[in-house]
């Protein structure tokens, strides 16, 4: 409904310069910084309270979400596959790529990613059978795709993110400097 979602989010994959890649909708470069969004973590702050929507349903979508609706947010996320994890679990691109780095000749990497991803490392690692459960915390984490798909839709309902697979975003409406309301295609 009109009025209901007004902040709009593309997020790509971690490790990706969000800026990069539009969402190829109407009013998108005039709504750039005022609606539309392409990194929740940098600019989400600026939009506490409203309510959101995430387009895509990838890791990173993902964890943009669900940090949103602990924020008491009201999120839908869209996603034009039927299962979240982008590649991870839609192109079997596994394992997740290191993200540890040794600082200032550290003999102990550092971890570059916190939070929401050792959530879902953590939550893996207890779904998982012996045979992955002692790579969920390795240097390069592996993993069973279909357990990401559970731990994923699992972090997301307990968040309260409403999800729409099979979907796609195809236009906003503004009025007055506003998103009004999104047109979106299902199959």
């Amino acid at each position: 409904r009109a009025g209901h979602y007004p902040q709009l989010y593309r997020q790509q994959a971690a490790g990706v310069p969000a800026g990069e890649r539009k969402m190829n909708i109407d009013n998108e470069e005039e709504m750039t910084g005022r609606g539309v969004s392409y990194c929740a973590v940098c600019d989400g702050p600026f939009y506490a309270g409203k309510d959101v929507i995430v387009v895509g349903g990838g890791l990173t979508c993902v964890c943009a979400a669900i940090a949103a609706a602990r924020q008491n947010q009201k999120v839908l996320l869209i996603e034009q596959e039927g299962a979240l994890g982008g590649a991870a679990v839609n192109c079997l691109v596994t394992p997740f790529m290191p993200f540890h780095t040794k600082l200032n000749g550290d003999e102990e990497p550092t971890r570059l990613s916190q939070g929401i991803v050792l959530e879902i490392l953590d939550r893996l690692a207890e779904i998982a059978d012996d045979k992955y459960r002692k790579y969920c915390h390795a240097p390069c984490p592996s993993f069973n795709e279909e357990h990401l798909k559970v731990v994923l839709d699992r972090m997301c309902k307990k968040a309260k993110v409403t999800v729409l697979f099979h979907a796609m975003l195809c236009k906003s409406q503004v009025k007055e400097g506003r998103i009004t309301s999104i047109t979106v295609a299902c199959s």
